[in-house]
């Protein structure tokens, strides 16, 4: 009896040690099962930093002023190459809805109107309509047109120049030279225009505006010193190296509002006119 005691002890040993490895193996085999059904195991993330946070956040403005760099340079316009400047005209059939009668007749030109004599006037002679004097000798190439709704005694008349330049500084200058500030020394200055026969009828200017870029006014024909009801209205614009204008002659006053909408139109090839 003895002997079998003493030799249970070491069984009894055996099995214990059995067991304990067996369970080993179950908590082993269950910690890494991925099968299904199975619970992933939780990942315990790091605490967010103050980095983090921000990005997270509502961003606040930076302070103090924006650095140069982070100022967007403007894109200069495009230039106009005499190839294209034909296309600036606006043709007959966009022009006569914006003056409000067909217009049929059209005569188009390659070189600007010959210069007029006014003599002790001769600063206000641009107000005619802009001649080769004032588009001056640097202009690469030239487009106009004239349009009315009748061959003879029109009662709607629309003319159109557009002259390039080289680069934008040598139409800056045209047009300076053109257009100064001292033109407004025009005002209610009455003229004859050398290209009509009848010397009784003249011309009253009215300076709207000038300045770098654009010039507006208009001229009110006078009989005998009377005011009629005819009267033309114009506008210059400089953009990029050409130099625009348009003009319209009708009845009323209406055409200085009709010139802004050519002149809008012509530049319409622009991105930002």
């Amino acid at each position: 009896m003895r002997a079998d005691r003493v030799d249970a002890h070491p069984m009894k040993r055996v099995l214990v040690g059995v067991v304990s490895i067996g369970f080993a193996a179950v908590l082993s085999v269950g910690c890494s099962h991925s099968g299904p059904g199975a619970s992933p195991a939780p990942v315990r993330l790091p605490a967010p930093t103050d980095t983090a946070k921000g990005q997270t956040s509502d961003a606040l403005a930076p302070s103090g002023p924006p650095s140069a760099s982070a100022s967007a340079k403007p894109v200069p316009p495009p230039l106009v190459t005499p190839d294209r400047l034909r296309t600036l005209l606006v043709p007959p059939d966009v022009s006569g809805p914006m003056v409000g009668s067909p217009l049929g007749f059209e005569k188009l030109f390659n070189q600007p109107a010959p210069a007029i004599d006014l003599g002790d006037r001769s600063s206000c002679a641009v107000l005619f309509g802009p001649t080769v004097h004032d588009y001056g000798r640097d202009w690469t190439a030239y487009k106009g047109a004239q349009q009315k709704n009748a061959e003879d005694n029109a009662d709607h008349v629309v003319g159109q120049g557009a002259g390039s330049y080289e680069d934008p500084e040598a139409a800056r200058r045209a047009f300076a030279a053109a257009f100064p500030p001292a033109l407004t020394n025009c005002n209610s200055v009455a003229v004859n225009n050398p290209r009509d026969n009848n010397t009784q009828i003249t011309w009253r200017f009215d300076v709207s505006s000038v300045d770098g870029a654009t010039a507006r006014w208009s001229r009110v024909q006078l009989n005998g010193g009377q005011p009629t009801d005819w009267s033309c209205g114009y506008e210059a614009r400089l953009k990029s190296n050409v130099v625009v204008y348009a003009s319209v002659c009708e009845r009323g006053d209406r055409g200085a509002a009709a010139a802004a909408q050519l002149t809008d139109r012509m530049l319409i090839w622009f991105p930002d006119a």
